[in-house]
C-alpha cells in the first residue's frame, strides 16, 4: 500500500502539525507505482469515500493521476485503477561529496515520479566551500538537466540536495556541516531557491542513500539501515517504510557511538572514543602509521590484509571490532531486517568483511541478526535519493501548480 511513500504526511500528523492536503496524501499513496482503486485510498487515508473521490477527480483533471485500466470485479461494476502519472514532472537531485584536498564533487541526476533508478548525468568539481559559491555551482551543474527536464517532462518541478552534515527536520537549514566547514546554521534551501528559482529540500547524504535504496534499490525490506563508512560513519534508518530523522533531524549518528571512552582518540564532536575515531578512514591511516611507521591509505591496508599481511590485519581487525560493536547495538535497537554497508574501500575486502561478520554475530542478539550486504558508495545514488526527497516533500504543491521552466533562475 505504498507505506514507504507516505512518510512525510504520516510524520506531520504524528507530530501534531497540519497534515498535507488530501490530494497530496493520495498522490503519495500512488507514487510507488502500483495502481490502486478508490477503496484502497479510503482505507489508507481514513477519509470518507466522497471526499477521496472528489480529490481523485481534482488530480485526474490536473493530470497528476491517470485512470489506467479497469479491474474486473466478480460482482458489481468494474473499478477504475488509479496511478500517479510518472512523467507529470521532472525532479533534479544533487549530491555534494568531499574529495582529497577539500575539493567538492557535485553529482546531478534527473528523475521523474516513478520509483525507477535515475542515471547520473552531470558532474562538477569545486574547491570553494562557501554557501554562495556552492549555490552558484549547483545552478551551473543543473542547467543541462533543466533543459532535459523541459524536453521530457515539461519542466523541472523541484530540486533536492544531499550533503554531509546535520540538517534540520524541515529540510531547509544545514545546522552544521564539518565536511563543508560550516560551523554555523546555513539556510541553504532558501539560498538555492533564490539562485535557481526551484523549490528546494536539503537532505543528509546518508539519509539520501537510504531513500535511494528504499525507492530504487534492490531491497524489498521496510525496516533496514544503510550505513556509510568513509572519513565519517553514519546511518540512514528506514523504519516501517519511513525515513526516521528524529525530532531535530539528527537520527542515525551511529559514528558517534562511543566504543572506547577512557583511552579513545578525540572526535570531531569533541567526545572521545567514538566509533569513527577507530573505524573511519582517517583513523585507519593513523593506526597504519603507528603499526608501519608511515601512513597507508585504507585501500592499501585492505590490499595488504587480503594478501595475508599480519600488521595490516591487526589494524583492520580493530576497525572491524569497533564497527561491529556499534552496528550490533544499532541492530539490537531497531531490529533491521537488512543492514546495507556502503563504502568506497572496505566493500571489496574479504578479510575485513569476514572479521566484521564474525564480531557482529557476537554483538547482536541471536534472534535479531540482520542480513548484511556490502555496496560501493555511489554518489549518483545520493543524488537520486535527494531527488526522491523532493518528490516526497509535497508532490502536488510542487508538481501541479506551475512548473519552473528550464530557463528560470
Amino acid at each position: 500500500m505504498g507505506s514507504r511513500s507516505v512518510a512525510y504526511a504520516q510524520r506531520q500528523m504524528r507530530e501534531g502539525k497540519p497534515s498535507l492536503p488530501l490530494a497530496d496524501q493520495i498522490l503519495l499513496q500512488l507514487l510507488p507505482g502500483t495502481p490502486l482503486v478508490v477503496e484502497d485510498l479510503v482505507e489508507a487515508t481514513g477519509r470518507r469515500r466522497s471526499a477521496v473521490w472528489d480529490a481523485v477527480k481534482q488530480l485526474v483533471e490536473a493530470q497528476d493521476v491517470v485512470e489506467t485500466q479497469l479491474s474486473r470485479a466478480k460482482v458489481g461494476r468494474p473499478k477504475f485503477l488509479l496511478a500517479a502519472d510518472p512523467d507529470r514532472a521532472g525532479f533534479i537531485g544533487v549530491a555534494i561529496a568531499g574529495r582529497k584536498g577539500g575539493v567538492q564533487v557535485l553529482t546531478g541526476v534527473l528523475t521523474n515520479r516513478s520509483p525507477r533508478s535515475p542515471v547520473p548525468a552531470e558532474e562538477l568539481r569545486t574547491p570553494d566551500l562557501a554557501p554562495d559559491h556552492l549555490a552558484k555551482a549547483i545552478k551551473t551543474l543543473i542547467a543541462p538537466l533543466r533543459h532535459e527536464a523541459q524536453k521530457k517532462f515539461g519542466g523541472a518541478a523541484a530540486l533536492g540536495v544531499s550533503l554531509g552534515g546535520h540538517i534540520d527536520e524541515s529540510g531547509r537549514t544545514v545546522i552544521r556541516s564539518p565536511n563543508l566547514r560550516w560551523e554555523q546554521p546555513v539556510a541553504f534551501a532558501n539560498k538555492l531557491e533564490r539562485v535557481t528559482g526551484l523549490p528546494t529540500i536539503i537532505e543528509n547524504d546518508v539519509n539520501a542513500l537510504a531513500l535511494w535504496e528504499s525507492a530504487f534499490g534492490l531491497t524489498a525490506e521496510h525496516t533496514f539501515a544503510l550505513v556509510f563508512v568513509g572519513e565519517g560513519i553514519g546511518a540512514g534508518l528506514i523504519v516501517d517504510g519511513q525515513l526516521f530523522r528524529g525530532p531535530s533531524g539528527g537520527a542515525g549518528e551511529v559514528g558517534h557511538f562511543v566504543v572506547n571512552p577512557q583511552n579513545g582518540r578525540k572526535c570531531t564532536c569533541n567526545n572521545r572514543g567514538c566509533v569513527q575515531t577507530v573505524s573511519g578512514y582517517q583513523a585507519m591511516r593513523s593506526a597504519a602509521r603507528e603499526e608501519f611507521g608511515k601512513a597507508l591509505s585504507p585501500r592499501r591496508l585492505v590490499e595488504l590484509a587480503d594478501d595475508g599481511n599480519s600488521e595490516a590485519q591487526t589494524v583492520l581487525q580493530k576497525c572491524a571490532i569497533a564497527l561491529a560493536q556499534a552496528l550490533g547495538g544499532l541492530a539490537n535497537l531497531i531490529d533491521p531486517l537488512h543492514l546495507i554497508i556502503s563504502s568506497t574501500e572496505l566493500n571489496g575486502s574479504t578479510f575485513f568483511k569476514d572479521e566484521f561478520s564474525s564480531f557482529l554475530e557476537q554483538f547482536t542478539f541471536a534472534s535479531l541478526r540482520p542480513t548484511v550486504t556490502w555496496t560501493r558508495t555511489d554518489y549518483g545514488h545520493a543524488a537520486g535519493g535527494a531527488a526522491w526527497a523532493a518528490v516526497l516533500s509535497a508532490p502536488r504543491r510542487i508538481a501541479g501548480q506551475g512548473l519552473q521552466k528550464s530557463g528560470a533562475g
